[in-house]
């Protein structure tokens, strides 16, 4: 289980066994995998998106929660679905993340 909170509203995120194999050599006690304060995390995020060559907008962590979200739509996924697992509260909130190029939208549109 992954616990974030945003806004003093906790949430959890249940990992895959997939996830749960991937983090397993890193894990340095039971049940804890590593404790990192945001500021380091957004620092460490933004040093590695800058090395990678992303646009500024995109250099902070927060993007990772719209690729998720549009990664899981295109895949498949119920839309109830990614907003919980997304934690937003409205359809109308998650829709703001999803934000299609024209060529986006005519790829996923034709898809067979």
């Amino acid at each position: 289980m992954i616990w974030r909170g945003k806004g003093s509203k906790p949430s959890r995120h249940p990992l895959t066994d997939e996830e749960k194999e991937l983090i397993q050599p890193f894990r340095k006690a039971p049940g804890i995998l590593f404790v990192i304060h945001r500021a380091q995390f957004y620092n460490l995020f933004r040093e590695i998106a800058e090395q990678c060559g992303l646009p500024q907008s995109k250099q902070g962590p927060h993007c990772l929660k719209h690729t998720c979200a549009k990664l899981a739509l295109n895949g498949g996924a119920p839309i109830a679905a990614v907003q919980r697992f997304g934690g937003w509260r409205s359809l109308s909130s998650l829709q703001r993340y999803l934000k299609y190029s024209d060529e986006e939208a005519a790829a996923l549109c034709l898809k067979k």
